[in-house]
């Protein structure tokens, strides 16, 4: 798989005959390693592992009804309280972000009304401070913009 812009981390990959699968620590099962779950991997370990988010307030693939057909959230963030605090949305290294994705993860965001929001193919990251204003920080700051939320 790619090297991707996210500090080094170890995985536990295997070849079950037929394509690569990765263990998925947080769902605790094994997954198709595909390009979208490389970066999906790569970002909850971020979370996880340098913003100190505690693995169990980390819901992948979740459930979002949204205009009548129900949706898959990539990743939401909780607080302690379980008031959803950030949204993720990824995308394979290949698949630019474009006004779609922007469209994508509002879309999702209209109904959830969390204060951060993180678009990644793993080589791009986006983040946007939806607290008053929007604004884009850097995912440098996410740590800090997290534990301010938390």
């Amino acid at each position: 798989m790619e090297k991707l812009n996210f500090p080094q981390y170890t995985f536990n990959v295997r070849d079950n005959g037929s394509y690569l699968e990765i263990f998925c620590k947080n769902r605790r099962k094994w997954l198709k390693l595909t390009p979208e779950e490389w970066v999906r991997q790569h970002t909850v370990e971020f979370l996880t592992d340098h913003c100190k988010v505690k693995p169990e307030l980390v819901a992948n693939e979740m459930a979002l009804p949204l205009n009548g057909m129900t949706k898959r959230c990539d990743t939401v963030v909780f607080d302690k309280q379980m008031k959803p605090i950030l949204l993720c949305e990824y995308k394979a290294p290949h698949i630019t972000i474009n006004q779609k994705v922007f469209d994508q993860i509002f879309s999702y965001n209209r109904e959830l009304g969390v204060p951060l929001m993180l678009i990644t193919n793993g080589l791009n990251h986006v983040c946007i401070d939806m607290r008053g204003e929007p604004k884009f920080i850097s995912i440098l700051d996410l740590p800090k913009t997290l534990t301010e939320l938390q």
